[in-house]
């Protein structure tokens, strides 16, 4: 299973985040569209595998965004609430967050940075 996948699964198993967002809604790399907002959509950045002298692999980054998408700036906020608090919960390191408007298609995002190790 691939990093993204895996961070699907810990997060459609956080009730609460999936009472806001139905899990048909958190979706790898894109949406259908016209999907009803809020969304989450993960898109992978980079992997780097970490290894030791002898070449072992040792473990992989997988360094994924989190791009929530919500009707409003508010139902964005509280959806990024409920991932971190979810990543949280299940020790999932994430690093920053960042926020964005797009007047064209009327879009309020979030968006949290995550390092998925395996």
């Amino acid at each position: 299973m691939s990093a993204e996948h895996e961070l699907r699964a810990a997060l459609v198993a956080w009730a609460p985040l999936v009472a806001v967002v139905p899990a048909a809604r958190i979706s790898v790399d894109s949406v259908p569209p016209g999907t009803a907002r809020p969304y989450i959509v993960f898109v992978k950045q980079r992997s780097v595998r970490h290894g030791g002298l002898d070449g072992s692999v040792h473990a992989r980054q997988t360094s994924i965004d989190v791009q929530i998408v919500g009707s409003s700036r508010e139902q964005a906020l509280q959806v990024r609430d409920l991932v971190e608090t979810a990543l949280d919960a299940q020790d999932v390191p994430w690093e920053d967050n960042s926020s964005g408007y797009d007047p064209d298609t009327d879009v309020e995002a979030e968006v949290l940075s995550v390092d998925w190790w395996t």
